[in-house]
């Protein structure tokens, strides 16, 4: 039994040998926190510039999603690249939701989860939505949108709203020093 206590935990649920329980039967953290460290920008301005960035990104893609244009109705290569963006934007407000949770001093597993995680996920909004705007824009140039041309270009503009946000929030998550 001693042998399985002092087994050290892999995977996802490592975190928790970070939690000792106090002599009362509480459980205190004692793992590695990260410090927010102000740089030009404070935490509080900092996390309001991104969020205006992260709702920018949501109203976009949902904005998107709903514009009666002529390829997001048909074309797997408007659709795919289309609902990419959709969940990519979703993951990217977890990430959020939960950096911001976490506050100025946050724990190693919950910055391995948000902070380290900025750049992939940045990255990922930015690819599915230029991927989304470009299907679109494809299908105008191969197939027409017929009596959807405005709702077509409304498309291809949020989906550009959408990639311009996400490269805005992505180089100012870049400058954050934890």
């Amino acid at each position: 039994m001693a042998e399985r206590e002092n087994k050290k935990r892999r995977g996802r649920r490592a975190y928790l040998e970070d939690f000792h329980k106090t002599a009362t039967g509480e459980y205190v953290y004692e793992g590695e926190v990260h410090h927010f460290r102000p740089g030009r920008l404070t935490w509080k301005q900092a996390m309001l510039r991104l969020w205006v960035c992260t709702g920018v990104m949501i109203a976009g893609v949902v904005a998107a999603g709903v514009v009666p244009a002529a390829g997001p109705r048909n074309t797997v290569y408007v659709v795919l690249p289309y609902a990419l963006s959709l969940v990519a934007v979703v993951a990217l407000t977890w990430l959020m939701a939960r950096l911001t949770a976490g506050g100025e001093h946050l724990r190693d597993y919950v910055y391995k989860a948000t902070g380290a995680q900025f750049t992939p996920r940045g990255v990922f909004v930015m690819v599915c939505a230029a991927l989304s705007a470009a299907g679109q824009l494809v299908h105008l140039l191969l197939g027409g949108a017929g009596d959807r041309l405005a709702g077509s270009l409304a498309f291809v503009a949020l989906e550009g709203a959408v990639f311009a946000a996400a490269l805005v929030w992505w180089r100012l998550a870049r400058t954050l020093n934890w």
